[in-house]
């Protein structure tokens, strides 16, 4: 019985690779995981950056153009018919290509751009941790890049119309087109001023996880862990109140992209309160 089971997961092996095999073929581009070590305080990705990917060494072309989308993104899904024209209008730059990397759940990305008809010249998976790990913290982003890896362009979330061209114009004349940098952050202060900040309607947020948070809990702190902001933010949290993130030590990025989750859903006033 042990000796059939084998065998058959020997045959189911062989079937996922030739599947592998075909999808590559048919798709003209590679597919690779990579997972990173997370810094848990790691440098944001800023303009003037050298840009590295895990296992990709930047080509000869003179530009690359690096989405960081998941098929589970709402922003990305609204965005893909832009992504598509992105897509052909990189296809008919010679010297620009077009890296995709999915930041979401293993494995989806192949389908969802086939059914987008986003072509990318290179596609990468690796972990969300990885993302973060290299200084991207909102899915979507974009960025422009030089052949060496220099970073010129960057675009954090959704891109609104008057973006979109500026990116595209980008592409198609990058020495003419001033620079895109849309970078979306909250202000940070140290825990020592949190009194600076915090006002008597304010609502303190803790994104830690629920076990953490039960065993040492914040008085006064709403608990919604940071895979669960993006659903219960904009529902349990008022707009028009500021929102102060607590933060912990070893979650400096995390607080950091909770930060710009809430500012990129339309809460204006927003801070960062760093243990230290």
């Amino acid at each position: 019985m042990k000796r059939k089971t084998r065998l058959g997961l020997l045959a189911d092996g062989i079937l996922v690779v030739g599947v592998l095999l075909t999808l590559w073929r048919l798709s003209g581009a590679w597919f690779v995981t990579r997972d990173l070590p997370l810094d848990a305080a790691t440098r944001l990705v800023a303009v003037n950056d050298i840009f590295m990917l895990p296992g990709y060494e930047w080509s000869d072309l003179d530009r690359h153009v690096v989405l960081f989308v998941s098929p589970a993104c709402a922003a990305c899904e609204s965005s893909a018919a832009y992504y598509s024209r992105l897509a052909k209008e990189i296809d008919r730059r010679p010297g620009t290509d077009l890296v995709v990397v999915n930041a979401g759940p293993s494995g989806s990305i192949v389908d969802w751009l086939a059914q987008k008809d986003i072509q990318a010249d290179h596609m990468m998976e690796i972990t969300p941790a990885s993302v973060v790990g290299l200084g991207i913290i909102q899915v979507p982003t974009a960025l422009g890049l030089e052949k060496d890896g220099l970073v010129t362009d960057i675009v954090q979330g959704r891109m609104t119309p008057d973006v979109e061209t500026s990116f595209l114009l980008r592409v198609a004349n990058t020495h003419l087109v001033e620079p895109v940098n849309v970078v979306v952050s909250a202000p940070e202060v140290p825990a020592s001023r949190i009194a600076d900040v915090l006002e008597s309607d304010s609502q303190v947020v803790d994104i830690r996880e629920r076990h953490e948070f039960e065993r040492a809990p914040r008085p006064g702190a709403m608990n919604i862990p940071v895979d669960e902001l993006s659903v219960r933010g904009p529902i349990e949290l008022s707009k028009v109140r500021s929102v102060i993130i607590e933060c912990v030590e070893g979650m400096a990025t995390l607080c950091r992209s909770a930060g710009i989750s809430f500012k990129s859903a339309g809460f204006t006033d927003v801070t960062v309160v760093m243990p230290r």
